[in-house]
């Protein structure tokens, strides 16, 4: 299957967060394959960064080349992969580990804010 969610509100990082929790799997990330990374000098902000027209997409591996050809010709990258476990982890452009957390406390920081 495919999952897609929109980063205009707290950017890649809180895009990856939801889907983790709502998805019940965690995600490794790499904050330096994104696109527009070679530009951005600071992880925090293309952690956090909420540029229009971004959005987070998990496809699962038999459904990649389809994906790729749909989008082929814009910008588009894949960052990361979708874990077994409970675990998302982000790394930073030098590859430094910039977020290691589990999908429950991601899930209860984020509704406890909305409570």
């Amino acid at each position: 299957g495919t999952t897609c969610h929109d980063c205009s509100e707290g950017g890649l990082a809180t895009a990856v967060a939801e889907m983790a929790f709502a998805g019940g799997h965690g995600a490794d990330v790499h904050l330096g394959l994104a696109t527009g990374a070679g530009e951005i000098s600071r992880d925090d902000a293309l952690a956090f960064g909420e540029a229009p027209g971004r959005f987070v997409m998990a496809v699962s591996p038999k459904d990649a080349a389809a994906v790729e050809a749909v989008f082929a010709g814009l910008p588009f990258a894949w960052i990361g992969e979708v874990r077994a476990d409970d675990r998302v982890l982000m790394t930073g452009k030098g590859g430094q580990g910039v977020v290691a957390t589990r999908i429950h406390a991601v899930e209860r920081a984020f509704r406890g804010h909305l409570a």
